[in-house]
C-alpha cells in the first residue's frame, strides 16, 4: 500500500526570539505540526532556538516568510539545504 502522507520538514531560524513565539502561534492557529528545538550546529554556529515545522505541501513555508525570520532550511534526512534567507540584513 503506497504511503501518501509525505511531509516536508523545515527549520526556521530567527533574528529575535519573539519572532519564534509569534510564528509558533500563527502555525498553531493553522494546525501545522511544529516543535521548538536547539538549532543544529550543522547550520549555525550560534547557540539558538529554531522552529522545526512539518508541512504537507513542499512550498507552504513561503506563506510564513517575513519579519524576524533569518533563514529557512529544508531538511531531508541528514541533508540540510537553505531555501530562504532574509536579504535585508
Amino acid at each position: 500500500m503506497p504511503h501518501n502522507c509525505l511531509f516536508h520538514n523545515y527549520l526556521f531560524l530567527f533574528h529575535m526570539q519573539h519572532g519564534l513565539k509569534k510564528l509558533k502561534v500563527r502555525l498553531q492557529e493553522d494546525s501545522v505540526a511544529l516543535s521548538v528545538i536547539d538549532a543544529p550546529r550543522k547550520i549555525t554556529t550560534e547557540c539558538e532556538t529554531a522552529l522545526a515545522v512539518q508541512f504537507s505541501a513542499e512550498h507552504d513555508y513561503l506563506k510564513y516568510t517575513g519579519e524576524n525570520i533569518r533563514e529557512i532550511w529544508r531538511i531531508d534526512g541528514s541533508d540540510y539545504r537553505r531555501v530562504w534567507a532574509d536579504e535585508t540584513t
